[in-house]
């Protein structure tokens, strides 16, 4: 994100859990979830259940628990390759 200018703009926390999960969630303003791959993310139902807007990967099920323009939003992911 610093090399387009958008570090300011948000902050990752990566992993977190139990009471700092929820304060996490209650301060969000959108959950991301960029995966390449996911089975089922109960972090998607967690942030919905919370109020929270989702953006997510379309892989996995994840398709199943978004519905593109309509509790979330979907995207496709491009990949680079290397060289």
């Amino acid at each position: 994100m610093r090399s387009v200018g958008l570090s300011q703009q948000f902050e990752m926390r990566g992993w977190v859990r139990g009471e700092a999960k929820l304060r996490a969630l209650a301060e969000a303003d959108l959950l991301v979830l960029p995966s390449r791959r996911e089975g089922f993310p109960n972090v998607l139902l967690e942030a919905m259940a919370a109020g929270r807007p989702v953006l997510a990967s379309a892989v996995g099920a994840v398709p199943e628990l978004v519905l593109h323009n309509d509790t979330g939003l979907l995207m496709r992911r491009r990949y680079r390759r290397p060289g």
